[in-house]
């Protein structure tokens, strides 16, 4: 055997294709058994994330629109409880002066019953009075000038 030496820090001989050969061989491997699934992985999650990002997006498009409706639902509902409102108070008015009319009419029927009572009442009251009158005349006649008086 002989000893060579060599002062270079690489020697081109079998060992360095040996090493080379398995390099490749690891390479192959490594890249067969974790590179690759890895890759495969790390593309199944950025499309899992693509995926959950675009649902998001869809999401918050839906959220919006569903805001849009309420709002403008809730606007509806509000000018249609103020459309019944002013009607219930028309209502209300319209009742209120039925009433009123009606409560009127009753008034001046009563009123006139009053009146007409109260006209009889004078009519026999007068009537009593002026009897009761001429009684009285008769007698202050009959008592100063002291003899009967004729009536009549």
């Amino acid at each position: 055997m002989e000893i060579v030496e060599n002062l270079a820090l690489i020697s081109l001989n079998e060992t360095l294709i040996a090493q080379l050969i398995a390099f490749l061989i690891f390479f192959f491997l490594i890249n067969r058994i974790m590179i690759r699934p890895l890759r495969e992985t790390m593309g199944k999650r950025e499309h899992y994330i693509q995926n959950i990002e675009s649902e998001i997006h869809q999401s918050s498009e839906k959220l919006e629109d569903l805001n849009q409706q309420l709002w403008e639902h809730e606007r509806k509902v509000v000018r249609e409880a103020n459309a019944e409102k002013e009607d219930l108070k028309k209502q209300g008015n319209q009742q209120a002066q039925e009433i009123l009319g009606e409560t009127k009419n009753e008034i001046d029927q009563i009123r006139q019953e009053n009146t007409r009572l109260l006209n009889q009442e004078i009519s026999e009251a007068r009537k009593y009075i002026e009897a009761e009158s001429e009684k009285l005349a008769g007698t202050i006649m009959e008592t100063i000038l002291e003899r009967g008086v004729s009536r009549g």
